[in-house]
C-alpha cells in the first residue's frame, strides 16, 4: 500500500513538473517572439537571436506537452492518442535541437558565417527528421502504424527509415556540445552561466541514449527521462541567452552612441557647432543633382570684418568666444530649412533652399544685423565685429560667385551685402 502511494505521489509530481516546464517554455516563446517582432524589422543578428530562442522554446514546449499527453493517454487507455503525441514528440525534438544550435552559433558572434554550410545541412536534416514520423509505411520510420504503449513506453516496429531518423538527433546533440563548449571557453564574462549550461547539456546528451536502451528493453525505467534533460537544458539556456544577449545589446548601444558621436563630429564644426564645410558642400551638390524644375536656391558667403584684430588685441580665446556668439546669432536668424556652416577661420556659408535673390538679400540684411549684435566681454570692454556678405544663386560655381560678391562688398566699404 505504501509503495503504491509513493508511486502515485511520484507520478503526480512528475506530471506537474512536466507540464509546468512546458508552460514555462510556452511563455518564453511568447515573450521572445513578441520582443523580436516588435523591436526589430530586419533579418539581422539582433532579430534572429530572440527569434531562434523563441522557436526553440516553442519546439521544447510541444515536445514536453507531447510527452505528458502520452502519459495521460496511457492512463486513460487511449492508445491512438498516445501514438499521435509520440509522433509529435519525435518531430519536435530535432527541430528544437537545430534551433538551439542556431541560437548558440549566433551567440558566438558571427560564427554563423563560418558554419553556414553545416547549418544548412543540419537544418535540412532536422526537417527530414520532423517529417519521417508522419510518412506512411514504407516511406516513414514506422513499418506499421500499429504502436503499442507498454510500461509507459512506446513499442514500435521501426522501418529502415528509422536508421535515418535516429542518427539526426545524435548529430544535433554533438554539434550542440561543440557550440556550448566553445561558448564556455570563449565567453569568460558569463562563464558561470555557460558552465551550468554545459552540465545540463551533459544530462541532455545522456538521456536519449538511456531512453533508446529503455525502448529496446535493455533498461526499463518507470518514467521516460529524456524530458528532464530537455527541461533542464532549456532553463539553463534561458540564463545563457538572457545574459549574453543583454551584453550584446549593451555593446551595440555603446557602439551606436560612438557612431552617432563620430557622425555628429563629422558634420559639425568643433568650435561653433554649426555644420561643417564638408556637410554643406555635400548638401549643395545634392541639391544641384535634383531634377529640373526644383525651386532655385541661394548661397550667402559671410566674412567677418577685421576679425584678425580681435585675435591680435584680445587673444584667440576671446576670438573663439566671439565666433561662438556669432554662430548662435546666425542660427537665431535662419529660417526653417536654411543651413549654416563654418567655412573656415572667420568665414561662414549659408545655404538658402528655394530662395530667389530678393528673399536672399533680406536674409543677408538680417544676418548682418545678427553679427553686429553678437558680443563678448574681453579686456574690460565689449567686443563686436561687422560682416561682409556675398550672394550668389545656386549654380555649379555658386561658391566662387558668392566669394566674388563678398570681395565686392569688402571693396564697397565692408559691413554690407553684395550680389554680383
Amino acid at each position: 500500500m505504501a509503495s503504491v502511494l509513493i508511486m502515485e505521489l511520484i507520478d503526480y509530481l512528475y506530471m506537474n513538473a512536466l507540464f509546468a516546464t512546458a508552460w514555462l517554455c510556452t511563455a518564453a516563446f511568447l515573450v521572445a517572439g513578441l520582443f523580436s517582432f516588435m523591436r526589430y524589422r530586419q533579418l539581422d543578428r539582433y532579430f534572429m537571436l530572440p527569434t531562434s530562442y523563441a522557436l526553440a522554446s516553442l519546439a521544447a514546449a510541444v515536445y514536453l506537452i507531447s510527452v505528458g499527453m502520452i502519459r495521460l493517454a496511457y492512463h486513460l487507455e487511449q492508445p491512438d492518442d498516445a501514438v499521435l503525441y509520440y509522433r509529435l514528440a519525435l518531430a519536435a525534438a530535432p527541430l528544437c535541437g537545430f534551433a538551439y544550435i542556431f541560437m548558440h552559433v549566433l551567440l558566438l558572434e558571427g560564427e554563423a558565417r563560418l558554419w553556414r554550410r553545416s547549418l544548412a545541412v543540419l537544418g535540412g536534416g532536422s526537417l527530414l527528421a520532423a517529417v519521417l514520423p508522419w510518412l506512411p509505411p514504407p516511406l516513414g520510420m514506422f513499418a506499421s502504424s500499429e504502436l503499442v504503449v507498454l510500461d509507459y513506453a512506446m513499442r514500435a516496429d521501426y522501418s529502415l527509415a528509422a536508421l535515418v531518423y535516429f542518427p539526426i538527433p545524435l548529430l544535433l546533440v554533438g554539434y550542440l556540445v561543440v557550440t556550448v563548449i566553445r561558448g564556455t571557453l570563449r565567453l569568460g564574462r558569463h562563464r558561470p552561466f555557460w558552465t551550468i549550461h554545459s552540465v545540463t547539456l551533459s544530462i541532455l546528451a545522456a538521456t536519449p541514449v538511456i531512453d533508446l536502451l529503455r525502448e529496446a528493453g535493455i533498461i526499463l525505467f518507470p518514467f521516460p527521462v529524456s524530458w528532464a534533460g530537455f527541461a533542464l537544458f532549456h532553463l539553463s539556456a534561458a540564463g545563457v541567452f538572457a545574459t549574453t544577449y543583454a551584453d550584446l545589446l549593451e555593446r551595440n548601444e555603446v557602439h551606436s552612441r560612438e557612431i552617432r558621436r563620430l557622425s555628429h563630429e563629422l558634420i559639425h564644426d568643433d568650435l561653433t557647432r554649426l555644420h561643417s564645410r564638408r556637410y554643406i558642400d555635400a548638401m549643395i551638390h545634392e541639391r544641384l543633382g535634383e531634377r529640373e524644375g526644383a525651386k532655385p536656391g541661394a548661397l550667402l558667403f559671410i566674412d567677418l570684418d577685421d576679425f584678425k584684430a580681435v585675435n591680435d588685441i584680445y587673444g584667440h580665446q576671446a576670438g573663439d568666444a566671439l565666433l561662438v556668439a556669432i554662430a548662435r546669432q546666425i542660427e537665431r536668424v535662419l529660417r526653417q530649412g536654411d543651413v549654416a556652416a563654418r567655412w573656415g577661420g572667420d568665414e561662414f556659408l549659408v545655404f538658402l533652399p528655394g530662395t530667389d535673390q530678393e528673399a536672399a538679400m533680406q536674409v543677408a540684411d538680417r544676418l548682418g544685423e545678427a553679427v553686429r549684435i553678437a558680443t563678448v566681454h574681453a579686456g574690460g570692454r565689449d567686443v563686436r565685429v561687422t560682416a561682409s556678405i556675398g550672394y550668389a544663386p545656386l549654380t555649379e560655381d555658386a561658391v566662387a560667385a558668392a566669394d566674388l560678391a563678398l570681395f565686392q562688398a569688402k571693396a564697397d566699404g565692408k559691413n554690407r551685402a553684395s550680389a554680383v
